[in-house]
């Protein structure tokens, strides 16, 4: 999504594909997500191409346009699915639907009919003909509708509702985000698809901020976009999001990587309370710890820089209360990793070194490049056993039993 190397990565992801890129594939690499709705219109077209060649393949030449229908009637491509119905010979639905293509849609009459067979499709369980049926009404809304809830497909509602409005701001998009991607990202605690949701609605403060923000503000700033936004379960989401264990620390490296990236992102997270910041390192570190991952929990709060807070937010004057977190973490760290290894603290670390302006003195006694140096001079002067020759053994001892 943040790549600068999009092309590149499709383009590997074609080849993976030996160049015949299908639905399944592009759904399990997530294109719908993170291509550029130009970008996305293109691939939409050849998945179209290749699931409609596939299927004949599969079936001994058998052409059936209903498989690749939906694809092209999302990039209105009506008369190119009209072409592909005049030659799917011996196709028991051709004549009915090279006669109902005919039809000028643009005109309600005929977009009234579409929608009346969209619903005796439904009424058939045909959930995929149904939907783009409804594409044929220009009934948006209700395809991507049918999509999520008749086929459970959530990226193949995204995929055709960015390919038929033609941008990441249409209302149709946003309706999916809003009513179905979000309650489920917030109930889950899915702080990344949280953040993509935002990415898409334009709000590149919310989705940095989303990352690392407890997730009761978190759905204040979703009000924001949708005031009647509401998370059934939003207790129970909190409680879970805010434990340990339903905390990804990966969350903190996108966190630094965008608020590097750009400006947009980077005013959003110098805008954030610093404390929020602070709270998700700790925990963040607390998690690599509870992972056996010492080095990295040690590492993270040596080097974590804070950003320089603007006057206008409110800085902490003491250390947050965390139930979650254990506040004498970095101790043990410190102790664990010199348990053992002849190495003396003269003062745990803290990582309010980056956070205030407070700087400590603390250092190890002991470091990796002494351990190596002193390892070397005790090989160089260590005393060599003097050379014995070789003996030729006698054969009189040997004694082979006879």
């Amino acid at each position: 999504m943040h790549s600068d190397y999009k092309d590149l990565i499709y383009n590997f992801i074609n080849e993976l594909s030996n160049l015949k890129i299908g639905w399944l594939n592009a759904k399990r690499y997530g294109l719908a997500y993170w291509l550029d709705h130009n970008k996305l219109q293109e691939v939409m077209e050849k998945i179209a191409r290749n699931e409609f060649f596939k299927h004949q393949e599969d079936h001994d030449g058998a052409k059936d346009p209903s498989v690749c229908s939906i694809f092209y009637l999302a990039l209105k491509k009506k008369q190119v699915l009209l072409g592909l119905w005049r030659t799917a010979v011996g196709h028991p639905e051709q004549a009915k639907m090279i006669k109902f293509l005919n039809n000028d849609f643009k005109e309600k009459r005929w977009r009234s009919a579409a929608n009346k067979n969209a619903f005796v499709l439904l009424g058939k369980h045909r959930y995929v003909d149904a939907a783009y049926f409804f594409l044929l009404a220009d009934a948006l809304k209700d395809s991507v509708n049918v999509i999520i809830n008749k086929l459970n497909d959530i990226p193949l509602a995204i995929a055709v509702a960015r390919s038929h409005e033609g941008s990441d701001n249409g209302p149709v998009l946003k309706h999916i985000i809003l009513n179905t991607i979000l309650p489920e990202a917030v109930t889950s605690g899915n702080r990344w698809m949280i953040s993509w949701c935002f990415w898409m609605m334009g709000d590149k403060a919310g989705s940095i901020q989303s990352l690392i923000k407890p997730m009761e503000l978190v759905i204040s700033d979703i009000k924001k976009h949708a005031s009647d936004f509401k998370s059934p379960t939003a207790q129970n989401a909190q409680h879970q999001v805010n434990s340990l264990n339903n905390e990804d620390p990966v969350l903190l490296l996108m966190y630094e990587s965008l608020r590097t990236r750009q400006l947009d992102y980077f005013k959003g997270a110098s805008n954030m309370n610093p404390q929020f910041e602070f709270e998700f390192a700790v925990k963040a570190a607390t998690v690599y710890q509870e992972m056996g991952c010492d080095f990295i929990s040690l590492y993270l709060v040596r080097n974590w820089e804070f950003l320089e807070v603007e006057s206008s937010v409110a800085v902490p004057t003491s250390k947050p209360k965390s139930s979650s977190v254990d506040s004498e973490f970095i101790t043990r760290v410190i102790k664990k990793i010199g348990s053992g290894s002849g190495t003396s603290v003269q003062e745990p670390l803290s990582i309010f070194d980056s956070f205030t302006s407070y700087t400590h003195t603390t250092k190890l006694s002991t470091s990796l490049e002494d351990t190596i140096d002193s390892s070397n001079k005790y090989k160089k002067n260590k005393i060599q056993p003097p050379v014995a020759a070789f003996a030729e053994p006698d054969m009189s001892a040997f004694d082979f039993g006879f």
